[in-house]
């Protein structure tokens, strides 16, 4: 079991700097850091969890899976950002702030209470063993109201994250939300099967770790794709402004040899105008025009664009 432990360790733990380093190049977008955070407490927990399987005592027990569960609080945290960002769903205020006093109150219990938030009276000790490996199972006793509140909250907000999916899932994003609603579905099928756990004195595996690895992998491939994804639009985006850019600059020199050619004629039809005299009261009236005409000819020659190649590349 401690192979599989630092297993997730390394998975969890380079996803997280994975999605860590995405996150940064993005800002904006708050899934791939909230993901990378997530990760990280789940690789905390896994360590963790290697002392708790080396156990020989209750208290010792009970004081490692006290740390266990602040990991695992620190990943709701981290969930709690995540499935807004990653479904771009927004949430009722009032919804979110009672997630939020829930995670306090729960985190606030798992400390001063004095067998933790996970167990409700001592633990049971059971040496377990699993394809040749020897490790010590806690096994619970059973569920007090403490207990029973913190699987209400954690239930509870696996199905807003659900229905986060299903909105995602409505309005276009359909691989994405299938993708999201399996590995949730992975992470609930795997915490009820451990509920199987106790008619067999633990001698199974605790089945919720690998579907958190399978949760890990899942999303950290889905999230990598959607940076790909985007990056691939920005590099099209980029190229479609490279060729108006270059259409521009079409027009641009077009404007500019029109303006250089018509310097010389208006010249000319200047020169022409001032040798013209009037001899009669309407004579004098349609060369005032005429002169006037010109004068805005030119006026419409010196106010094209004077922008070279050099100036359009520097913008």
């Amino acid at each position: 079991m401690k192979l599989v432990a630092w297993a997730a360790i390394g998975i969890t733990f380079g996803a997280a700097v994975l999605h860590a380093v995405l996150g940064l190049r993005r800002p904006r977008d708050r899934a791939d850091l909230c993901f990378a955070s997530m990760m990280a407490f789940l690789a905390l927990y896994f360590y963790l969890g290697i002392a708790v399987d080396r156990t020989q005592s209750v208290d010792a027990a009970v004081e490692g899976v006290r740390y266990q569960v602040f990991a695992l609080l620190g990943c709701h945290g981290s969930l709690l950002l995540f499935v807004p960002a990653y479904t771009n769903t927004r949430l009722p205020s009032s919804l979110t702030a009672a997630y939020w006093v829930g995670l306090v109150i729960l985190f606030a219990a798992n400390l001063w209470s004095t067998y933790g938030l996970w167990f409700s009276g001592p633990p049971e000790l059971v040496p377990s063993q699993f394809r040749h490996a020897h490790y010590q199972t806690v096994l619970a006793p059973p569920m007090s109201l403490l207990q029973h509140a913190y699987a209400l909250y954690s239930t509870s907000y696996l199905c807003v994250a659900a229905g986060c999916a299903a909105s995602l899932f409505k309005h276009g994003g359909r691989q994405r939300a299938i993708t999201f609603g399996c590995a949730l579905l992975i992470v609930v099928v795997t915490n009820v099967v451990d509920l199987a756990r106790h008619p067999v004195n633990g001698s199974l595996p605790y089945f919720a770790e690998f579907g958190f690895v399978a949760w890990a992998l899942i999303m950290s491939v889905q999230l990598a794709r959607d940076f790909r994804a985007e990056a691939k639009a920005l590099e099209r985006a980029l190229a479609d402004v490279a060729a108006q850019s270059e259409r521009l600059q079409c027009i641009l020199d077009s404007l500019r040899a029109l303006e250089v050619r018509m310097l010389a004629p208006i010249d000319e039809l200047e020169n022409g105008v001032a040798t013209l005299a009037a001899t009669t009261q309407p004579e004098t009236a349609s060369l005032t025009r005429l002169r006037r005409a010109v004068a805005r000819l030119r006026t419409v020659a010196h106010a094209m664009p004077d922008i070279s190649t050099t100036r359009l590349a520097k913008a």
